[in-house]
């Protein structure tokens, strides 16, 4: 459709005739329930979906994974993984420094 105020609008539109009133809104009435929206799907199950993966099984021993905590911080995982050793150590990286000058001879 052509925006309100569209050069070619007239030519795609029927012209309203004049002193027409605009259909009247259908308004629902308040006894009306709507009908609950399915729950949406976790993250699991989307993707048992769309890749037949099941996450929530572990791949060595065949059972069943489960959430025991959630970590919402990088400060908290480092720790965690700390002690499980699992977290490897970073590299130190060597301090910065500009490049070499050239010594100009003249």
């Amino acid at each position: 459709m052509y925006a309100a105020n569209a050069r070619l609008r007239s030519r795609v539109l029927q012209p309203e005739p004049k002193g027409a009133t605009p259909a009247p809104v259908k308004e629902e009435a308040p006894d009306e329930v709507k009908p609950p929206r399915p729950p949406r799907l976790d993250w699991a199950t989307l993707q048992a979906k769309t890749f037949g993966t099941d996450v929530w099984k572990c791949p060595r021993c065949g059972g069943r994974r489960r959430v025991v905590g959630l970590v919402t911080s990088r400060q908290t995982a480092e720790e965690l993984l700390e002690k499980l050793g699992l977290l490897t150590p970073r590299r130190l990286l060597p301090p910065e420094r500009g490049p070499p000058q050239l010594e100009l001879s003249m």
